[in-house]
């Protein structure tokens, strides 16, 4: 049974509801890793900071120290690798190795409807609100009157309080439960830069960005989106604890889009002349954005 991360009664009006508030899923992890410098019995030091060597405080060079990863608990500023499996890597064997877990320097965008983004996928920003007794049919009653009540246009808002902090949120009705979703203030929110003025699109211009848009379109599979860093991340570790030759080629993230963007279904030469619309592209636009 999943573990409820906190409760309270709630009160709109002469209703009083006792939640209980649950995570709608675990935030995103990578790969932690530790420094380590080796020493001349074949064991590893932790490295500090400041290049220290925490086990002996002494200074290092940068040049001598190692990555390295295990799949157990690192205990102490000292691993023996007889007592604890690690797998350590040169800085050269992490940059060619590891490359692909780096910041991407390209991004493929694809345009999904908004409709087919729920809150649960909104990380740190949702929490399931359960009724506090699965039970009682009173409790059970009033917490499915106020779902029908907000209905997928209104919300509550309320403020809480949390080890002493307070926030401000809205509770909101989603598929058979209510979601609690954390709202910044205001002074929490950056203004949008004042010398970012978008031009004003012509008819003709606001038609074709409509055909661009209906044109790229494609359903969202959620449940197809994985985190395959970190399949890639264990795999080139758990080569190197079996002391197997990594093959550096095989060891990419894949970032070509699943489609070609240019296999458009209207012509080139409504996207090249967007003021001389034909009346075909017309009835496009009509049929799918009406």
């Amino acid at each position: 049974m999943a573990r409820s991360t906190g409760n309270f009664d709630l009160i709109v009006g002469s209703l009083r509801l006792p939640l209980k508030q649950y995570k709608t899923g675990d935030d995103t992890k990578g790969i932690a890793f530790k420094q380590v410098i080796k020493t001349d019995d074949n064991k590893y030091h932790l490295v500090g900071n400041s290049l220290i060597d925490k086990e002996t405080n002494k200074e290092i060079d940068r040049a001598d120290i190692l990555k390295c990863y295990s799949l157990e608990a690192i205990k102490g500023n000292v691993i023996n690798p007889e007592n604890t499996k690690v797998a350590v890597f040169t800085t050269s064997e992490y940059n060619s190795l590891f490359k692909a877990l780096e910041k991407s320097k390209q991004v493929i965008g694809t345009i999904i409807s908004k409709s087919e983004i729920n809150p649960t996928m909104l990380q740190k920003s949702a929490l399931y609100l359960l009724p506090e007794s699965s039970s009682d049919p009173t409790t059970l009653k009033w917490y499915a009157m106020l779902k029908q009540a907000l209905g997928t246009t209104k919300v509550i808002h309320a403020i809480i309080t949390l080890r002493n902090i307070q926030y401000s949120v809205i509770i909101e009705h989603y598929d058979k439960v209510l979601l609690l979703r954390y709202l910044h203030y205001i002074d929490e929110i950056r203004e949008i830069p004042e010398n970012i003025i978008l031009p004003e699109l012509t008819e003709p211009e606001q038609a074709q960005a409509k055909i661009f848009g209906q044109a790229l379109l494609k359903p969202f599979e959620f449940s197809n989106h994985q985190n395959k860093s970190l399949d890639l991340g264990y795999d080139i570790i758990e080569q190197r604890l079996s002391n197997k030759v990594i093959d550096i080629e095989t060891k990419k993230l894949s970032i070509e889009p699943s489609f070609n963007p240019f296999e458009l279904t209207v012509t080139t030469t409504e996207f090249k002349k967007p003021k001389e619309l034909t009346k075909e592209t017309e009835v496009k636009v009509n049929e799918n954005h009406n």
